[in-house]
């Protein structure tokens, strides 16, 4: 790196610096660096005797030209004032690191400040792309309304529905015996198939003894037998009913003006399992029902059986006073 000769004191300074470190001359742009003042001045240095000094020495100014009256040689400074020109270069330089100093804090914290508004206005930029345009974008687009569309009326096919005739009539029993004037009896039977399209229907033979309704109850009025047909389809079964009021006569077609008083009935415990309720005061008839051990039932009257047996008389049928207690 070439350096500087200084032209008022002879120092040499890199050639990067503006003025002279020591008597603070400034830097001209004709001043030559000490490689060109070396090839200069070889010739003449060799034949005179090196002397310290600047290039405007006297003696330096002899050695060149020979003629020191005609070079004028700038007027000696004094130490003081080279040691002031000295201190006002550091003193500049302190100066001016002192305000970088302050400029660079300065400018951090502009920057910091900048920074901080840049990311307040991404979150509000963001914020408002999420709340207003973000949904806009997922919005369907609205399509046409439906036309609505009136289906031709068509008249309605008449389909017939499927039928099921009657196959069988099943009932538990076929006959039963009523021994009160006026008592009543439901047939219970059940058709087949259950889904069975027919129409079951009660008849009576002679209403004058017994009487039934569309439900199968029947009504019995006067002494004697008669059947009760019970029909479904072309299926047909007969229900035998026998009316015998002990101590009453009444003839078919007759009402009592003043039925018979009946004693209350009274109320006996069945001692066996499995008794059979009978529609009437013998074995041989038809069950009804069943009772069990621990069933209360009440009896309205005793009597002797045709299989030779006490029968006692409940609601609905006849059982033996030999298993209730």
């Amino acid at each position: 790196m070439s350096k500087i000769i200084c032209d008022i004191c002879g120092t040499r300074y890199p050639e990067t610096a503006d003025q002279c470190p020591i008597c603070g001359h400034i830097r001209e742009a004709s001043e030559q660096t000490a490689e060109d003042t070396l090839i200069q001045d070889i010739e003449p240095l060799e034949s005179h005797e090196k002397v310290r000094g600047g290039r405007f020495s006297k003696a330096n100014v002899q050695k060149r030209t020979g003629n020191a009256a005609s070079y004028d040689v700038p007027p000696a400074r004094s130490k003081a004032s080279r040691a002031s020109e000295t201190a006002r270069p550091r003193q500049h330089e302190e100066e001016t690191f002192v305000e970088d100093k302050q400029n660079r804090k300065a400018n951090t914290i502009l920057n910091v400040l900048l920074v901080v508004v840049i990311l307040a206005l991404l979150l509000v930029t963001g914020y408002i792309f999420m709340k207003h345009i973000l949904p806009q974008m997922n919005k369907p687009e609205p399509t046409a309304a439906p036309t609505e569309t009136i289906p031709e009326t068509t008249a309605p096919i008449e389909t017939e529905e499927p039928t099921y005739p009657c196959d069988e009539l099943l009932m538990e029993s076929t006959e039963v015996l009523l021994t009160e004037y006026q008592q009543k009896w439901l047939i219970n039977v059940k058709v087949m198939p259950e889904n069975c399209t027919d129409k079951l229907t009660f008849t009576s033979e002679n209403e004058l003894i017994a009487t039934v309704d569309s439900e199968g109850c029947i009504t019995a009025l006067a002494e004697g037998q008669t059947a009760i047909i019970v029909a479904c389809g072309d299926v047909q079964v007969e229900y035998r009913v026998i009316c015998l009021f002990p101590g009453v006569d009444i003839k078919p077609g007759e009402t009592p003006t003043d039925p018979p008083p009946t004693e209350p009935p009274v109320e006996k415990t069945v001692t066996t399992n499995y008794v059979n309720i009978r529609s009437g005061p013998s074995a041989a008839y038809d069950k009804v029902r069943q009772v069990h051990k621990g069933d209360k039932v009440l009896i309205y009257e005793e009597v002797t059986g045709e299989d030779g047996q006490p029968w006692g008389r409940l609601e609905d049928g006849w059982i033996c006073t030999k298993y209730v207690k």
